[in-house]
């Protein structure tokens, strides 16, 4: 048997476990209740208003990749509202995703603006995160994420 390095070690106790993997679908799963999951499921979970602002960034992004424009403008209106503090623009970064994934080029790189203002950490994420695929080409878009000195 090969001996592990200190690097390897390291990592191997940082592998998340089969058990932590699978803890956010059965955290989703019990906000839906005896809903099924699935599209009618998302539906359920975006009108009752359970979950957290990360589930509910997902679930429009997914209904905006899915072409279903009322429901990703439903979940966008939903994260509009969710004003708190210590967010750091990550509500704001959710609604560019959702309105980039609607082709809404302008509104998204405002969006995302904001929520780089807001503080959100993570801008370098931004040059390849997909959802942003269409604002690539952008000018305004490009001009926002390029270096600043």
């Amino acid at each position: 048997m090969p001996r592990l390095g200190q690097r390897e070690l390291l990592l191997v106790r940082t592998l998340p476990r089969e058990a932590d993997r699978a803890a956010p679908r059965r955290e989703f799963e019990g906000l839906l209740g005896e809903v099924s999951v699935g599209r009618s499921a998302s539906l359920h979970f975006v009108n009752e208003g359970l979950g957290s602002m990360d589930y509910l960034g997902y679930l429009g992004a997914i209904a905006a990749r899915q072409g279903d424009r009322e429901q990703a403008l439903r979940v966008e209106r939903r994260l509009a509202g969710a004003e708190r503090p210590y967010f750091f623009g990550r509500h704001t970064i959710w609604r560019a995703r959702i309105h980039a994934l609607l082709g809404e080029r302008e509104l998204a790189t405002t969006l995302v603006r904001e929520a780089l203002s807001r503080g959100y950490p993570h801008a370098d994420e931004l040059h390849t995160d997909i959802d942003f695929e269409s604002l690539r080409d952008y000018p305004p878009f490009q001009e926002l994420l390029r270096p600043k000195i």
